[in-house]
């Protein structure tokens, strides 16, 4: 049988993987995550505590995943309070899943502190992907980590494709994959003397590597965008002939390939926990059944989901083969290339907030009033979709204010009397609007029934 090498000769069965190790024994902080218990270390623990100081942190993996900045500083200074208490200044942190998610971001917040990653079974841009910006990691960060990373990735994972590692391979300084060969998403508990090695081995070479420095040109905003787009078209490329289509902005209709779902989606839990889905593409039971049940009691909630999830799965495959849910004990996957209008709207939200050129963004403004329903995700009423629908009516809101500001600046009666006539179609109980438009009416110098436009007021009212 053909042997594998590393890259200077050792071979990956552990024959010559036997590097010399300082007489001090440096730390090994493990960092379980909300998708794997504490024990997922066991096979691997004899191995790397022969060599290594090891410390466990794994008080991340008895919560949700946090989804604001503030929820991942948080978790940030509960390592820090941890190794300091363990009397460890610096450590080599080895995360599996979201362990792994908080081990580079806290190498960002704690540079100091940290030697180099290790990350496993981790998806950096499966989130950016799926249209979830909150929980998403901002991976144009990449770029100011100063450690030497090392991915561990099963090259048999069905969801999470090797190729979603091209933008970490790419943008991290000094970065190596190794793709464990048989192994899927669980790669320590499959592999766990080979993961072993590997761990071993790179840090072994970590006082011989030198890291490469990249040149980022780009703003940090525009190569995110340029990544991200490449590779949602991928991923819908990739899955072009299992496509799932929810369209919300309207009304709630569901297709796949192209073909629509006309029964089925009767059922309001079913609807729910899709659009749910839709919008966190991996989360975990115990999530859902708060977010969707959180009245009824546990076993009644889990009792619910399961039903829920029956209806749906069998609901989509009666029109496709291909695997769009997939479960296991603690967490369910939307998987394959799923697209929705309300996700591209709300990118496209975000792209105009942060567009740094004024006519650009004036464009971009008009395009998204012209798009916006003057009722968003009507008969949905779960807390969350609360949040979202008042989070895109600010931003929305937010916008307005700056186009009318920019146009009233500019001197662009005609411009801006165009843009409140679609924003008071969107807003009508709005009188700031009205009496808006009547005052830029009244800077162009027209009389209030100059033919051809009518009093402007009732021209307003009537907008679509």
């Amino acid at each position: 049988m053909k042997q594998s090498n590393t890259s200077d000769g050792s071979s990956l069965d552990g024959s010559r993987l036997r590097p010399p190790f300082p007489p001090v024994r440096e730390t090994v902080a493990l960092i379980s995550g909300m998708d794997g218990a504490p024990n997922v270390w066991n096979d691997c623990l004899p191995l790397l505590r022969d060599h290594y100081q090891l410390l466990l942190f794994d008080k991340f993996s008895l919560s949700t995943k946090p989804t604001p900045e503030q929820e991942w500083n948080e978790w940030g200074a509960d390592l820090a309070s941890f190794l300091t208490a363990s009397n460890t200044p610096l450590a080599h942190l080895v995360g599996f899943g979201t362990g792994a998610e908080l081990a580079i971001r806290f190498s960002l917040l704690h540079p100091d502190k940290v030697a180099s990653l290790v990350l496993i079974s981790w998806d950096p841009i499966h989130d950016a992907i799926a249209g979830d910006r909150q929980s998403a990691f901002p991976v144009y960060r990449f770029k100011e980590v100063r450690h030497p990373v090392l991915i561990l990735a099963g090259d048999a994972d069905p969801t999470m494709p090797v190729a979603h590692h091209g933008p970490t391979l790419s943008f991290l300084p000094d970065c190596t994959l190794f793709t464990v060969p048989r192994s899927t998403r669980n790669v320590i508990a499959e592999r766990p003397r080979l993961s072993a090695r590997l761990i071993l081995h790179f840090l072994s070479t970590l006082k011989d590597r030198t890291t490469r420095a990249i040149e980022h040109r780009n703003a940090p905003d525009a190569w995110k965008e340029q990544v991200l787009s490449a590779f949602r078209n991928a991923e819908l490329r990739r899955g072009s002939k299992h496509e799932l289509t929810v369209r919300v902005m309207d009304n709630f209709h569901v297709s796949i390939d192209g073909e629509p779902i006309r029964e089925g989606l009767s059922q309001r839990n079913v609807k729910r926990l899709l659009l749910y889905l839709v919008f966190h593409r991996s989360p975990m039971r115990e999530q859902i059944c708060d977010e969707l049940w959180p009245e009824a009691s546990p076993d009644n909630a889990r009792n619910l989901l399961r039903v829920s999830l029956s209806h749906l799965r069998k609901l989509l495959a009666r029109y496709s083969d291909y695997p769009f849910l997939q479960t296991d004990r603690d967490s369910i996957r939307l998987c394959g290339a799923v697209r929705c209008d309300l996700l591209e709207y709300s990118d496209q939200m975000a792209d105009t907030l942060s567009e740094r050129d004024e006519e650009r963004k004036c464009e971009s403004i008009v395009r998204l009033l012209r798009q916006t329903p003057r009722t968003l995700l009507h008969g949905f009423y779960d807390e969350w979709v609360t949040h979202l629908k008042m989070k895109l009516e600010n931003e929305l809101l937010e916008l307005i204010e700056w186009i009318d500001g920019f146009l009233e600046e500019r001197g662009e009666w005609d411009r801006a009397i165009r843009v409140l006539e679609t924003v008071v179609g969107l807003y009508p109980e709005e009188e700031r609007f009205y009496d808006k438009a009547v005052d830029y009416y009244e800077r162009l110098n027209r009389p209030k029934k100059e033919k051809g436009l009518g009093d402007p007021i009732k021209t307003l009212r009537c907008s679509p």
